[in-house]
């Protein structure tokens, strides 16, 4: 999981740093030329309560995250960036998990997303096997096409989206919903949207109308002087 994040995150214009730590060697993504940090933390549930020191009080896994967090940015890697990061650092935590059925464990690292401290997270929990699914999916893509592959994938095959039975699809959404440099385009690769569908039916009138209204009307604007201000009869 963490090397198809990664290929995600060269493919979308980032930089990666390897942090080895013996623990969770997580890994640093930037963009060369914007001050937004990412840091990625992968691993089993059991895998992160005992890194963190947490197994024997589980409920302190968010405050665990912190520490860990901490920590890293002390980094002499990481110190290189400056005081910087310290304002726009966030961090993808990716966890997997035996079954996405155990409600006590899933509020227990959703904890984590509502901790705000050290920095912003995005959290993702996955099976393996819906893990397995999605990388076979895409084993057949281009290196730099792969975030347009999974815009594809996810278009095609939208109908998956309540279907409890195909759970990879519902990891593929999460990689939009918990990434922060991957985009969904839901009108790309061909697709009428509803604005391209009502301006199909207007006159050229009926457009002239609407720009005029488009780059002068604003929300507070008292609409009889709007009307009156720019000459528009009644029957317009």
């Amino acid at each position: 999981m963490k090397d198809l994040i990664k290929q995600i995150a060269i493919a979308s214009g980032l930089r990666t740093l390897e942090i080895t730590d013996n623990k969770l060697n997580p890994t640093l993504f930037y963009f060369e030329n914007r001050d937004d940090f990412y840091i990625l933390i992968c691993g089993a549930y059991a895998a992160l309560l005992h890194h963190l020191d947490v197994e024997q009080d589980i409920h302190n896994l968010d405050y665990g995250i912190n520490a860990y967090l901490d920590t890293v940015k002390e980094y002499e890697q990481v110190k290189t960036f400056g005081s910087i990061i310290d304002f726009n650092l966030s961090s993808i935590i990716v966890v997997e998990l035996n079954t996405l059925e155990d409600e006590n464990i899933l509020k227990n690292i959703h904890k984590i997303e509502e901790n705000y401290k050290i920095a912003k997270k995005y959290i993702l929990p996955y099976l393996n096997s819906d893990f397995e699914k999605l990388t076979s999916e895409t084993a057949r893509t281009v290196y730099d096409n792969l975030p347009e592959r999974l815009n594809n994938m996810a278009l095609e095959n939208s109908t998956f989206i309540n279907d409890k039975q195909e759970s990879w699809y519902q990891l593929l959404m999460n990689l939009f919903i918990k990434l922060p440099f991957l985009n969904y385009q839901s009108g790309s690769f061909g697709l009428t949207t509803i604005s391209n569908l009502f301006e199909e039916g207007l006159s050229d009138q009926d457009k002239s109308l609407l720009a005029i209204v488009s780059d002068n009307y604003e929300v507070n604007m008292d609409i009889e002087s709007f009307v009156a201000q720019f000459q528009i009869d009644n029957d317009e």
